[in-house]
C-alpha cells in the first residue's frame, strides 16, 4: 500500500510540476512555449487558462498528463559536446568511477 501511496504522490509532482512549467513557458512566449511542450494553440489556451485550484485537482490523475519528446539532434549535440563522448576504448562506468575517484581525492585534501 505505501508502494501506491508513493507512486500516486510522484505522479502528483510531476504533473503538478510540469503544469506550473509549461504556463510559465506559454506565458513568457506562446509561440515558443507552444513549440518547445510540442502542443497545440488550443492546448495551450486551455494551459493559461488554468487556475491554481484547477492545476491541483488535474495533477491528482492516477496518470502522467505530459509527454516526454526526445530531440535526437540535441541530444547528439550534447553527447558531442561532453568529455564522457570522448572515450571511446573506456567504458562510461570506468569513466565515471574516476571521476568519481577524483572529486574524492580531492575532498579529501
Amino acid at each position: 500500500m505505501k508502494k501506491n501511496k508513493l507512486l500516486h504522490r510522484s505522479t502528483y509532482d510531476i504533473n503538478l510540476s510540469y503544469l506550473i512549467f509549461a504556463q510559465n513557458a506559454l506565458y513568457k512566449d506562446i509561440i515558443a512555449g507552444m513549440s518547445e511542450l510540442n502542443i497545440n494553440r488550443a492546448t495551450a489556451e486551455v494551459i493559461l487558462g488554468l487556475t491554481l485550484p484547477q492545476m491541483l485537482k488535474l495533477s491528482e490523475a492516477n496518470q502522467i498528463i505530459s509527454q516526454v519528446s526526445f530531440d535526437k539532434q540535441k541530444i547528439m549535440m550534447y553527447m558531442q559536446a561532453s568529455t564522457l563522448y570522448k572515450f571511446e576504448e573506456e567504458s562510461l562506468g570506468t569513466v565515471l568511477n574516476n571521476r568519481i575517484l577524483k572529486n574524492i581525492e580531492k575532498s579529501e585534501e
